[in-house]
């Protein structure tokens, strides 16, 4: 089988690069979700696989430095496709250079025995793939949906009438495709799937051969442990409630980390906090944040089950928490299936006070039974969500398909 993956990505010697382009923000859920993937599918050496990836990138000038993104030939074989990053017209272009290799790619096969593999309902990776399945009628589509639908119980600000109507569109195209990879099972309820093939994998992590987290404890010179959040700053996420929580107690400190619309306000939040236990690190590369994720002691997400959109995302810091072995501390959503129970620690989603009242219980428990709690968890992701075990299941489901 060939396999041509439409993925989300941005090249990986090149990140600081591109950041500084785009306003020192990148979208590293995609990035790091579909690198994963790639190196998932190859490990299984059941398919020949074609990465075509597109940086996600906001439109010059407003949103971003740079006017050209430039194409370039990926080392493993694939093409990054290069477009005019001007918003009238870049996902046109992004969908002609697409179409335009992939046909290249699908002109070789003599077997026709091809897959498009598409990372999330975005327009030119939808628009590509079906102009492809009308010129090649025997190519098969797998759309891989690891979000809301726009305008289908998404965030409320993006409930517009335009997001709707788009939502609407997007799920009509989509009935051309012959398989869905979803996170979570209401996502298959959105995309109207009904009795086409799917499945649900809520997420990977990279393939390990190392499954146990060697034992440690941070130090930290406050004496006070470290509870570190990381990613998207957004007003949904409920990072308000946390800096506030935090805000009430002396017993623990907060670190956080990433980029995003609510970081200026967040930042007033922690300047208006009584105990100086609160720091606001900024976006930070990989390797940084390994650093600062070395000196925690706790990893945690404030994010509700409040608001229907929660229902249709699986959080990806979920996987990256468990992965790095240190105890994960997060809300019960709905998105989240009950195997992952044992290995979290359940915050309460009510308000301020009672985040406060937990994050002060779990400093006084003992560390050791925590500790070993995440080991377990790091354990299940490793051996069971690794991006080869994943990977077998996707060419599963195109094989039976």
């Amino acid at each position: 089988m060939k396999l041509i993956f439409f993925s989300l990505k941005y090249p990986d010697d090149a990140l600081e690069h591109y950041r500084a382009m785009n306003g020192g923000h990148l979208q590293m859920a995609p990035h790091t979700f579909g690198q994963h993937l790639a190196e998932g599918l190859k490990a299984t050496g059941a398919c020949d696989l074609t990465v075509v990836s597109v940086p996600p990138m906001g439109s010059f000038p407003l949103r971003n430095k740079a006017l050209l993104v430039r194409q370039t030939d990926t080392p493993d074989g694939g093409r990054q496709v290069g477009y005019l990053n001007l918003p009238a017209i870049k996902k046109q272009i992004i969908q002609k250079h697409i179409q335009a290799y992939t046909s290249e790619l699908l002109q070789k096969d003599e077997a026709q025995d091809t897959w498009l593999l598409l990372y999330s309902l975005y327009e030119p990776f939808v628009g590509a793939a079906l102009a492809l399945k009308k010129n090649f009628p025997w190519v098969k589509i797998c759309l891989l949906q690891t979000d809301c639908v726009p305008g289908r119980g998404d965030m409320p600000r993006y409930m517009t009438s335009g997001r709707v109507r788009l939502g609407n569109r997007l799920v009509l195209q989509a009935r051309a495709f012959d398989a869905f990879v979803v996170m979570t099972p209401y996502l298959a309820e959105t995309l109207e799937v009904e009795n086409r093939p799917y499945l649900v994998m809520e997420g990977l992590v990279p393939v390990e051969k190392k499954a146990d987290a060697e034992s440690f404890y941070p130090q930290n010179p406050s004496g006070r442990p470290v509870f570190l959040y990381t990613g998207a700053l957004e007003a949904e996420y409920d990072l308000d409630t946390l800096v506030t929580a935090f805000g009430m107690t002396e017993k623990a400190e907060l670190w956080i980390c990433g980029d995003g619309k609510y970081k200026a306000e967040l930042v007033r939040l922690i300047k208006d906090t009584p105990y100086g236990n609160i720091r606001y690190l900024g976006f930070l590369s990989p390797d940084k944040l390994a650093e600062v994720r070395a000196q925690s002691h706790f990893l945690i997400n404030p994010r509700k089950p409040t608001g229907t959109y929660t229902r249709y995302s699986f959080p990806s810091k979920t996987m990256e928490y468990m992965l790095s072995g240190i105890p994960t501390v997060m809300c019960r959503l709905e998105g989240i299936p009950e195997e992952y129970d044992p290995y979290i620690n359940e915050m309460p989603f009510g308000d301020a006070h009672e985040m406060t009242a937990y994050i002060e219980a779990l400093v006084n428990m003992d560390y050791r039974v925590l500790a070993e709690k995440a080991r377990r968890g790091r354990r299940f992701v490793v051996e069971e969500k690794n991006a080869l075990v994943q990977a077998q299941k996707i060419l599963k489901l195109m094989s039976e398909s």
